[in-house]
């Protein structure tokens, strides 16, 4: 996973590149698209979530449009 520096002021990922789960952990919140959803929001960093781009998963802050919304928030299935 790699994050994204100007979305979360200035975290770099270290340089021994250990996944961002050993590094963080997180909430999960309602979705942000809607019922029946999931969003994950950072613990170390409030305000940004898991979100998917180009096959990849990024830490970014949640800049409150619905484009965020749709590629921050994952179905829930059982």
């Amino acid at each position: 996973m790699r994050t994204k520096e100007s979305a979360t002021d200035g975290y770099r990922p270290s340089r021994a590149g250990r996944p961002l789960a050993r590094r963080d952990s997180g909430h999960v919140r309602p979705g942000l698209a809607g019922t029946g959803t999931a969003s994950f929001e950072s613990v170390n960093y409030p305000g940004c979530f898991l979100r998917h781009a180009n096959y990849d998963f990024q830490l970014v802050r949640n800049d409150g449009t619905a484009q965020f919304a749709a590629v921050a928030t994952f179905r829930v299935t059982s």
